[in-house]
């Protein structure tokens, strides 16, 4: 993902005392919001919150399957989809 950009990744980076508040910061720095979708993302609060947040802030959003099957693609569908938010 770094070949996009800086990302960052809530599992990995959010070491705060406040989580949510430290979301919702990095959210309001974001050009961009990729969301690797997996089953498990639409029972998510979190991952509901921080989609209606980036809808407020007008921030895009970019929906990656993350079957199985479609990791080794990732990169390939991330580039198709930022060229699709280019070009608009």
């Amino acid at each position: 993902m770094s070949e996009f950009g800086e990302p960052y990744i809530d599992l990995i980076h959010n070491t705060a005392e406040n989580k949510q508040a430290h979301v919702e910061n990095n959210l309001l720095k974001s050009d961009i919001l990729i969301l690797i979708s997996s089953e498990s993302v639409s029972k998510s609060n979190w991952v509901l919150w921080e989609l209606k947040k980036a809808k407020l802030l007008g921030i895009p959003v970019i929906k990656i399957s993350a079957n199985e099957e479609d990791v080794p693609n990732i990169p390939t569908m991330l580039r198709i989809e930022l060229n699709k938010l280019a070009s608009n």
